[in-house]
């Protein structure tokens, strides 16, 4: 999918294209009265509910409430990277500000606010609850920290998302899924080697 929407009557649509991407969220603009901005790239697998998207947008909010949340029949994670701009996190009580070189997790089954104050671009690699439960131990932690994604394993991560995205064309549907894969496994050694979700409640 690549969607570009310009004018101020477009919005609905654009609301539309983050929820059939990511799950049911309400979104707030900066400026009501401004023209919007946005722009949407999108990887998916056939078979399983992982998807890589390329997001691009002006200043919002996006926020997902507990009637979203129990009209879901499927639980995800979205694993978010901004990459111009810093953006804030609000979940579970705990409040967040993760800046370009650093990405969070979001936790789906959980209300949330999420957003950014100006035009901002980010990847978004979204992970089924039971494939990241199957590969992460007590996943729930994780929405509590920043994590690096400048150096080592991180920015490996990082560079191999980038990578699949330019070669998923390329790939058989067997070969998508397995890269798919293969970046949920270096997603959670990044997680699981950070020493402060060892010691977290």
């Amino acid at each position: 999918m690549s969607d570009m929407v310009t004018t101020q009557d477009t919005r609905a649509r654009w609301s539309r294209w983050i929820s059939d991407t990511y799950f049911p969220l309400s979104l707030s603009y900066r400026d009501e009265d401004a023209p919007f901005r946005g722009d949407l790239k999108v990887w998916k697998t056939d078979e399983q509910d992982f998807s890589l998207s390329r997001l691009s947008s002006d200043g919002l909010v996006y926020s997902r409430d507990q009637a979203q949340i129990a009209a879901d029949p499927e639980s995800s994670f979205l694993v978010t990277i901004p990459q111009r701009a810093g953006v804030f996190f609000e979940q579970g009580g705990r409040s967040l500000r993760c800046e370009p070189g650093q990405f969070l997790v979001e936790r789906g089954d959980q209300p949330y606010r999420f957003g950014y104050e100006q035009a901002n671009a980010m990847w978004v690699f979204k992970v089924p609850e039971a494939s990241m439960k199957h590969r992460v131990r007590g996943v729930e932690r994780y929405a509590q920290h920043c994590f690096e994604a400048n150096t080592g394993m991180g920015r490996a991560f990082v560079e191999f998302l980038a990578i699949c995205a330019s070669r998923f064309d390329e790939c058989s549907r067997d070969e998508r899924q397995r890269l798919f894969g293969q970046a949920l496994s270096m997603l959670s050694l990044v997680l699981e080697k950070d020493d402060r979700v060892l010691v977290s409640d």
